[in-house]
């Protein structure tokens, strides 16, 4: 997974991950099943969309700036990238949480 992880935004596919393992694919793609109850694809999709989250919520950075590094190439992308796997787009994620509304004056 560390693998994956530090090459989500290279654009990598499955035979990136098997060529760096020395891994048959079907060997590698079973114990990925075994231990993580997914796919090797599934893995690598999955770490894109955690990976813009951690940016956009621990980092003040622009998303134009990181961007590439998430795998999309584009805000939109990562707007929707972000949106479809956590329900929220980035700028939500960023905003502070509104405080309560109170039920009338002191």
């Amino acid at each position: 997974m560390s693998f994956i992880r530090e090459h989500a935004g290279d654009g990598i596919k499955v035979p990136n991950v098997v060529a760096f393992t020395a891994i048959s694919r079907s060997g590698l793609e079973a114990r990925f099943r075994t231990v993580l109850g997914s796919t090797l694809r599934a893995a690598i999709r999955r770490v894109q969309p955690e990976r813009a989250r951690h940016l956009v919520t621990e980092t003040t950075l622009p998303l134009e700036q990181f961007a590439s590094d998430v795998g999309p190439r584009s805000v939109q992308h990562v707007t929707t990238l972000v949106k479809g796997a956590f329900g929220r787009t980035p700028a939500t994620h960023r905003r502070p949480p509104s405080p309560p509304a109170s039920a009338g004056p002191p």
